[in-house]
């Protein structure tokens, strides 16, 4: 019977304590997965809290004032995009979209 218990030991024994330390690294691992999320929120909402200000003219940061401005920028080449998406998906006249574009588009943002 020592002998069984000593074989069994050796077979059984490597095998759950690598199963722990597996466990212990995979919690460790979403702990940590867990804090990076929480921290990009944190980050996000920083952000969105700093845009807003200088939105309002609370805060004059030239930095965060270059980020809005791509921000805008990026969305408005997105608002353009989907106008034109739009209208290859109703067959419409792309001419005609375009010439709207142009009227919405006074400082000759060229699409990308």
């Amino acid at each position: 019977t020592d002998a069984l218990r000593r074989i069994v030991r050796r077979v059984l024994a490597p095998p759950l304590v690598e199963l722990s330390r597996s466990g212990r690294i995979l919690q460790t691992l979403w702990d940590a997965a867990q804090l990076q999320g929480q921290q990009r929120d944190s980050y996000r909402k920083i952000g969105e809290i700093a845009a807003q200000l200088v939105k309002d003219g609370k805060l004059e940061n030239i930095k965060i004032s270059r980020i809005i401005a791509k921000i805008d920028q990026s969305e408005r080449i997105l608002g353009r995009q989907e106008l034109m998406l739009r209208s290859y998906q109703k067959r419409g006249d792309i001419r005609e979209v375009l010439r709207q574009d142009e009227a919405l588009n006074k400082d000759r943002l060229e699409p990308v």
